[in-house]
């Protein structure tokens, strides 16, 4: 298990701002690294900042913590979860006047990224390979909702791909999805949960590994809104 809590995140890596205003703080593993290590990271767009079509070369997921924005012909706000496998297209997202927040999760660490039209060429041997197009998949976690102890899936691929709303009441245990996977992310989007004695508060994360168990999590005073999100199992 790896995990991270946002204010030592901030507090042990320089955040890096972009000449637009944007920035970017690593919370697990580091973006400039190339490796097997998983990556998670904060991004903040100012208002009406704007992010190119583009792709990776690597399956990612974003979860949105704060603000709002579009991204393509979605709008996404706290809650809104993206899937893109590698070699997908998606974009632009353009924040709305109070800019954006959203967490990049991914199963590995591969910098760098493909801006549209330019990288096309790429996309055609890669889904001629794998038989198709890449997936994107888009869902919301309400805000607000009442913190009852409950397990919804948002939507779950057979590869293991799968994101649900995890929630507990008061002193309750998060339920957990049984599902295969290969590695998965927790996001804390509302209250704060508790494992193993740490407390992770709003925008906390905790990775889990295949066929690692992940800990048992325990609701705070408020309960708590949890968001799992899961990638393709590998061999």
């Amino acid at each position: 298990m790896l995990s991270a809590i946002p204010s030592e995140a901030l507090a042990g890596n320089a955040v890096q701002v972009s000449p637009e205003g944007a920035s970017a703080t690593d919370f697990i593993g580091r973006r400039k690294d190339t490796s097997d290590h998983p990556l998670a990271f904060l991004v903040n767009g100012p208002p009406a900042y704007v992010i190119p079509p583009h792709f990776h070369e690597v399956d990612q997921y974003q979860i949105f913590v704060g603000g709002s924005a579009t991204l393509g012909k979605h709008d996404v706000l706290p809650g809104s979860i993206h899937y893109a496998d590698a070699y997908t297209p998606y974009g632009p997202i353009m924040a709305t006047e109070e800019g954006f927040n959203y967490l990049t999760l991914r199963p590995k660490s591969i910098s760098g990224y493909h801006e549209m039209p330019e990288g096309g060429p790429l996309l055609k041997p890669v889904n001629e390979a794998r038989g198709r197009r890449g997936r994107m998949m888009v869902a919301d976690i309400a805000p607000a909702q009442p913190r009852e102890t409950a397990r919804e899936a948002l939507f779950e691929e057979k590869d293991g791909i799968a994101a649900y709303r995890l929630s507990a009441a008061p002193g309750a245990t998060l339920p957990q999805p049984d599902i295969a996977h290969g590695g998965a992310y927790f996001v804390v989007l509302e209250g704060e949960i508790t494992v193993a004695g740490q407390s992770y508060p709003s925008r906390s994360c905790i990775w889990v590994d295949q066929d690692e168990a992940a800990p048992e999590m325990t609701a705070g005073p408020d309960g708590a809104t949890v968001a799992f999100t899961s990638f393709a199992r590998h061999a």
